[in-house]
């Protein structure tokens, strides 16, 4: 019997967990999958053609020994439009991945294009995993290692225009050209980069970590002493940590990416009084109370029957 073949179409630039997840799901679906990895000049890719397909095919070919899929998945490139590439395949779904609804805007957009050029091609959506939702290439490339450009960090806080903004930005610029810290360990980079404050931070939450006290951190301030503590890709240190709050300020996006944590909350605060935490843990405490307090069907009389 001769397959349905499917398309996921991207650049994968990079490969992530997210990616990774709406391959392994898609593969499940009956139909014969094909990665197609997009040459797609245009976005300036930080990786060449070749060397994103090396990286798909290395994950697909664990996918592929792994999991007990119809159909093996395989991997392409291609260039110009999708619809072409689709119909030289024979193919007649794509598949896309979604994170949130500002995603579907687009998408949605883009499905209808594609309808009209291949009237025959349709395509489905797959919400990715909740805890991917936060995982975007893009901020994958801008926060390897947390390096990048200090201006994508750094931001207005509680109210500096674009010219303390930008002195703020040379000033960690200066940091690292003076210390060379990016990469360094622990102790160095707070010594370097961090007031006594952050060290006070990053030892209380290393403190807790001993002890087993979970841990909410407030905004980007705090984000970033906790995250001190992971140099050398040490991200498990901070299993113990939750981020309350998506901070307005352009850089806790990033960090929290970079720590693969997502906010339990974001309200668009930036006031660095603690308000995000103590919002948060009110939020938890319900959350805990409700699961504790919450009554079995067999415990409320409820029939099953």
């Amino acid at each position: 019997m001769t397959p349905r073949i499917s398309i996921y179409p991207g650049t994968f630039d990079p490969l992530t967990f997210g990616h990774i997840d709406i391959i392994e799901r898609a593969a499940r679906l009956g139909n014969q999958l094909i990665v197609a990895v997009a040459e797609n000049s245009g976005k300036q890719p930080l990786f060449s053609v070749d060397e994103r397909t090396e990286i798909v095919v290395n994950e697909v070919h664990r996918i592929n020994k792994t999991n007990n899929l119809p159909f093996p998945v395989l991997v392409k490139n291609f260039s110009g439009l999708l619809t072409d590439f689709a119909d030289r395949q024979g193919a007649h779904v794509v598949i896309r991945g979604l994170r949130a609804v500002a995603d579907f805007e687009y998408e949605f957009q883009m499905a209808s294009i594609n309808k009209r050029l291949h009237g025959e091609l349709e395509t489905v959506f797959l919400m990715e995993a909740e805890q991917q939702h936060f995982v975007a290439s893009r901020f994958v490339k801008e926060v390897a290692r947390f390096g990048g450009d200090a201006g994508r960090w750094v931001g207005p806080g509680t109210g500096l225009d674009d010219d303390g903004v930008a002195h703020k930005a040379k000033i960690v610029d200066q940091i690292f050209a003076l210390h060379g810290t990016k990469n360094s360990d622990p102790v160095s980079l707070l010594a370097a980069c961090g007031g006594r404050e952050l060290a006070a931070i990053s030892g209380a939450v290393l403190a807790a970590r001993m002890r087993s006290i979970p841990v909410m951190l407030d905004g980007f301030i705090s984000s970033a002493a906790a995250a001190a503590l992971t140099a050398g890709d040490k991200l498990d240190v901070l299993d113990h940590c939750e981020i309350s709050h998506m901070s307005a300020e352009p850089g806790h996006l990033r960090l929290a990416v970079a720590l693969r944590k997502q906010p339990v909350v974001d309200l668009g605060m930036r006031l660095g009084e603690g308000s995000g935490a103590a919002t948060a843990t009110l939020l938890v405490r319900a959350a805990i109370a409700t699961h504790n307090g919450m009554a079995t069907f067999a415990e409320a009389g409820v029939s099953t029957a």
